[in-house]
C-alpha cells in the first residue's frame, strides 16, 4: 500500500471487491535482523486489527489497537527501526500485558 514500508503501516490493499489483508509482513527477507530480537511487530498487529474489524470483531480490534498505541506513544517502547531501544519481545510483552489488564477490567458479553 501507499507509504507501507513494513514498519508501521499495516499491509492492506483496498479494491472494489473490498479489503485484501496482506498478513505476510515485509517483502525483504530480514536477514540483517535475524536472531537479533529487533523486528518491529507493529504493522502486523495493526493489520490484524483491520482484519478483526472487517470480521465484525470491533472490540477485539480496538483492544489490540489501543494496546499498540499506548505502548508506542505513552510508554515510548519502540523497536530500533523507529528510534527506540526496545526488543521485539519487550514490545510484544508490553502489548500483551496491556491487553490482559484491559481484558480483566472490561465486562464480557
Amino acid at each position: 500500500g501507499l507509504f507501507q514500508d513494513g514498519r508501521l503501516l499495516p499491509p492492506v490493499s483496498l479494491s472494489s471487491n473490498g479489503p485484501r489483508f496482506c498478513l505476510q509482513g515485509t517483502r525483504n527477507t530480514g536477514k540483517s535482523i535475524t536472531n537479533k530480537n529487533i523486528a518491529n511487530p507493529t504493522a502486523m498487529l495493526l493489520a490484524s486489527c483491520l482484519m478483526l474489524g472487517h470480521l465484525g470483531l470491533h472490540s477485539h480490534a480496538s483492544l489490540i489497537h489501543n494496546a499498540v498505541m499506548v505502548t508506542m506513544n505513552e510508554h515510548r517502547l519502540q523497536t530500533p527501526d523507529i528510534g527506540g531501544s526496545g526488543t521485539t519481545a519487550e514490545v510484544v510483552e508490553a502489548i500483551c500485558n496491556l491487553i490482559s489488564i484491559e481484558n480483566r477490567t472490561v465486562p464480557h458479553r
